[in-house]
């Protein structure tokens, strides 16, 4: 499977500045709303609040600052800086200027776009803060003619660095009724975002036939969250190996995996002997223990000869029995493999 990322995605971040909507002397006054690109991400509300937007590690966050001249005394609006502190694990970046010179926005509805862009990082934590300041003059050249006045403007930009994982646990054990495995296991959301669309499939013991293989669908995992999960089967193809694969996607669409494999826990291979009638034994063990066979011999000592016992078993409430006729010498049994 291919998971997304290989390609690093784009976040686009937008600052919206709407500049210079009265040109009073002393007291200019502006209104800073913020949007972001994609529209899945929020909206933050004027007046300096915080812009997030969510991102993965290795991908390119591009930060677009929009400044609109919005001048209702039609003046032309330059901005002489931008400036920006990119707070890294590792360690600041400082962007001192993204305009080396100044740009002019002559007319009223006009805009600027200026941008840069960095990459997520591997050693970030969950939050990258991205610090922006603008700084600009209303030149006050038009229906009232003054001196430039300064305008600035400081906000807060926080990407969520998303770090999706997930981790499957899994136990498989032989049921003591016979012939039922009890698989049963744990999905964990081990990243940092929620999950979405959690699939959990158990293969069956036969990884080559996907006909016999059980899906579950667990809907959403929060972050450190974790759900069980099992089923009880009767094994198909006599596999000994038992694959139990979860599947989820991050709300940015990434794709996270992760499989386990086991093998059946069998129920000890436990003999059992007690009288049949007058005239015989009957001999028994689980019917879980698979592969056993009941071997008998004359002697424990030095001229022990193990042989198979040859009577046909028979098989009643998840046990497997022999009845062998009280006769001839002591014999000794145990199960082999």
């Amino acid at each position: 499977m291919k998971l997304p990322g290989t390609h690093p995605a784009r976040v686009l971040l937008l600052l919206a500045l709407l500049a210079g909507l009265m040109s009073l002397p002393a007291s200019a006054q502006f209104e800073t709303p913020f949007h972001l690109i994609p529209t899945s991400a929020s909206i933050a509300g004027p007046n300096g609040d915080a812009v997030s937007a969510s991102a993965h590690v290795g991908e390119t966050v591009t930060v677009h600052v929009m400044v609109w001249n919005l001048d209702s005394f039609f003046d032309s609006i330059a901005i002489q800086r931008v400036s920006l502190v990119i707070h890294h694990a590792r360690g600041d970046v400082h962007v001192p200027n993204l305009t080396p010179h100044p740009v002019v926005i002559s007319n009223y509805g006009d805009f600027a776009d200026i941008t840069t862009s960095f990459v997520i990082q591997p050693e970030d934590g969950d939050v990258v803060r991205v610090d922006a300041e603008l700084l600009g003059t209303d030149n006050w050249e038009s229906l009232a003619p003054g001196s430039p006045m300064a305008f600035q403007g400081a906000w807060t930009l926080q990407v969520q660095v998303g770090k999706p994982s997930v981790a499957v646990f899994q136990q498989c054990e032989a049921s003591a009724s016979h012939p039922f495995l009890i698989i049963s296991g744990s999905v964990t959301n081990t990243g940092n975002c929620r999950l979405e669309n959690v699939w959990v499939i158990s293969d069956g013991g036969t990884p080559e036939d996907a006909s016999d293989d059980f899906p579950i669908h667990l809907e959403n995992l929060e972050p450190k969250s974790a759900v069980s999960c099992g089923e009880i089967i009767v094994p198909s193809g006599g596999g000994s190996l038992y694959t139990m694969t979860v599947r989820a996607t991050d709300p940015l669409g990434w794709v996270v995996h992760h499989s386990t494999i086991t093998t059946p826990r069998t129920v000890p291979a436990t003999l059992r002997v007690t009288k049949s009638g007058e005239t015989a034994l009957r001999i028994s063990w689980s019917a879980t223990a698979a592969g056993f066979r009941l071997e008998s011999s004359d002697d424990l000592g030095s001229n022990q000869n193990w042989r198979t016992v040859t009577n046909a078993p028979s098989i009643n409430g998840g046990e497997i029995f022999i009845t062998m006729e009280l006769s001839g010498p002591a014999r000794f049994y145990r199960l082999a493999q």
